[in-house]
């Protein structure tokens, strides 16, 4: 917080979709960086059983994560050159504060009856 002023940012970051999804990740990182932002919001955030693209993204710049995947729609499929089976859809959230235990609340959608 600067001056009594919080600075967030929301970014749709395309989850691993395109041929050289990787080549975007240096990208993000330093447009993150230069706008110095307070809490992130994040959609079509990678996750595995691992790691997810958000804590890697909050570990380089020195924030906490929490990630949670939503019930739909289903994750893509990966691709063939997938480095991890248990890839996963998911929004998260980066603050520069740490943030308190996530809850997931399943929102009504056409699919679940």
């Amino acid at each position: 917080m600067r001056d009594g002023q919080v600075r967030v940012v929301t970014w749709n970051i395309w989850w691993r979709f395109g041929p050289r999804w990787d080549d975007r990740q240096p990208g993000l990182l330093e447009t993150l960086r230069r706008l110095d932002p307070d809490v992130v919001a994040l959609q079509e955030v990678w996750g595995s059983e691992r790691t997810t693209q958000a804590h890697r993204l909050a570990e380089a710049l020195g924030l906490h994560a929490v990630f949670a995947e939503p019930s739909y729609p289903p994750a893509p499929e990966p691709d063939a050159g997938a480095d991890d089976e248990s890839l996963t859809l998911g929004i998260a959230l980066l603050s520069r504060w740490p943030v308190g235990e996530p809850r997931v609340v399943a929102m009504p959608s056409r699919h679940r009856a």
